[in-house]
């Protein structure tokens, strides 16, 4: 959209800016909002002064299609100014879920020392950058400490009390005990992948419980999802899965049905990547890339 827009005589290009910025304070679905702050950032990137200034004036509540425009655009500075407006939320599980995956794409963004130096100083002056680190840090206390990787044996000794925890009033509780559990081969952790309700995770739990003829059945469920967070969450467990255990004839249609439903840009360049890496992208789909919406999209086929 970007690309097109530059595409246009300046005084055009210039009459549709102004009215996308105007834009950025409407309300909108999660997705119109995310595109019309990501071209905002891009066009702050390229020197356009008034949208950075509508970018920070229009931002209202944390939403990670948001944030991370601020951080890709500003850096460190970035990611404080999100930390700061969204420590005003309200402190409910989901606030630290988001705050903290938010923490982790940024460092990988600004390089965890730096960012982490930054946000602690910040903490200590701020009172909302301080109740966002609260957030952070409260959503998994362990992994924002970075203690010692519990080595796969450790893990397989504890079986029963993460089986256990999975029942846990705490919703933190619960999802850090399923990601343990998923890096554990055991008929116990394999059959939690049956579980309706782990039905988003259940490509996750086969990796290392691998049985024949899983391929199959993991296709099956993808094809059968009506949930979009059962399919987003089988999707991108699939990613490790058949990464594992490849299976050309049944992966290829599989990642061709998500190429074609998924709404996710960020998964559908991880299905062209896939695709690419076994040597499967169709020519039509090759061409229809090169227009996709998402930059990492048309640069995975360049």
């Amino acid at each position: 959209m970007f690309d097109l827009l530059r595409c246009l005589p300046e005084g055009e290009q210039r009459i549709l800016i102004d009215g996308m910025l105007r834009s950025l304070r409407e309300e909108a679905d999660a997705w119109d909002t995310a595109q019309r702050f990501g071209i905002a950032m891009l066009l702050a990137k390229d020197g356009d002064a008034e949208a950075r200034r509508a970018m920070y004036a229009a931002y209202r509540e944390a939403s990670w299609q948001v944030d991370d425009c601020f951080v890709e655009l500003d850096g460190i500075a970035g990611f404080l100014f999100v930390a700061e407006r969204a420590g005003e939320l309200p402190d409910t599980d989901d606030v630290h879920r988001s705050a903290f995956d938010f923490f982790e794409r940024s460092c990988e963004r600004c390089g965890e020392a730096a960012l982490r130096d930054a946000f602690e100083e910040a903490a200590l002056n701020k009172p909302a950058i301080a109740a966002f680190r609260r957030a952070v840090v409260g959503w998994d206390p362990p992994k924002y400490e970075r203690p010692p990787r519990p080595t796969d044996q450790e893990l397989l000794e504890k079986v029963p009390e993460l089986l256990a925890l999975l029942d846990d009033a705490d919703e933190r509780v619960r999802n850090t005990a399923l990601v343990r559990l998923e890096r554990v081969r055991d008929p116990r952790v394999r059959a939690l992948a049956f579980e309706a309700r782990y039905r988003e995770r259940a490509a996750h739990l086969l990796v290392e419980n691998y049985e024949p003829g899983d391929e199959a059945l993991l296709a099956n469920w993808i094809r059968e999802a009506t949930d979009p967070e059962d399919r987003h969450g089988l999707q991108l467990g699939a990613l490790s899965f058949f990464k594992a255990h490849p299976h050309r004839e049944v992966e290829i249609p599989v990642w061709e049905l998500l190429y074609e439903v998924g709404d996710c840009g960020f998964c559908r360049g991880s299905v062209v990547r896939r695709l690419i890496e076994i040597d499967a992208l169709r020519d039509d789909l090759r061409a229809e890339c090169a227009w996709d919406a998402v930059p990492e999209v048309r640069e995975s086929v360049t």
